[in-house]
């Protein structure tokens, strides 16, 4: 049985990436803030009693730089899986800033419960779409214990739990049914 420790990165410092420039998607080269920092080495600490086989992270910046800190004080590779990457709020790449992201993800959640709505021209991923594709990611990596570090709506796709900056969700999958929620 693979145990994935589904792990948000830590918080992002969206001010000083709008104060150079990075904006709509270019603001996923964001890096963590000190607190994003100090929450990805506590979270390093707390992993240290129970190393993983394997580490995995999104490709995006911030997930990056946390899983780069996790493996750091680990000794263990990373691997870069595109798949986990944050939800696409705008295919066409014309959104502006992280403000419209938060609106367009909570448009997605409260009004349209995950679905693409009718007439749309789909501009965004359906919840079904992120659940997917991390589905897909995570099934290239199994083992007794992985940890994948990933993104707010990611985890909430596959597990329909919506992770703070920094926090850990613990799923375990018998290579059958999928994943299924265990505690923390």
């Amino acid at each position: 049985m693979t145990t994935y420790v589904l792990v948000r990165h830590g918080e992002t410092d969206w001010a000083a990436a709008a104060a150079a420039g990075l904006v709509g998607p270019a603001s996923d080269l964001a890096v963590l803030s000190p607190a994003g920092i100090r929450q990805a080495e506590k979270l390093a600490a707390e992993l240290a009693a129970d190393p993983p086989d394997e580490l995995v992270s999104s490709p995006m910046t911030r997930a990056l730089q946390s899983a780069h800190h996790l493996a750091s004080a680990l000794g263990r590779p990373m691997t870069i899986e595109p798949g986990l990457r944050e939800w696409n709020c705008d295919r066409r790449g014309t959104w502006r800033d992280h403000s419209e992201f938060v609106t367009n993800f909570h448009r997605l959640l409260d009004e349209d419960r995950g679905l693409v709505p009718p007439g749309d021209d789909s501009v965004w991923e359906s919840l079904a779409e992120v659940r997917d594709r991390v589905h897909d990611a995570l099934s290239r990596h199994t083992g007794r214990r992985v940890v994948v570090v990933s993104h707010c709506l990611a985890i909430f796709a596959l597990t329909g739990t919506e992770l703070r900056p920094g926090e850990s969700l613990t799923w375990s999958v018998d290579g059958t049914r999928g994943p299924d929620r265990s505690s923390v």
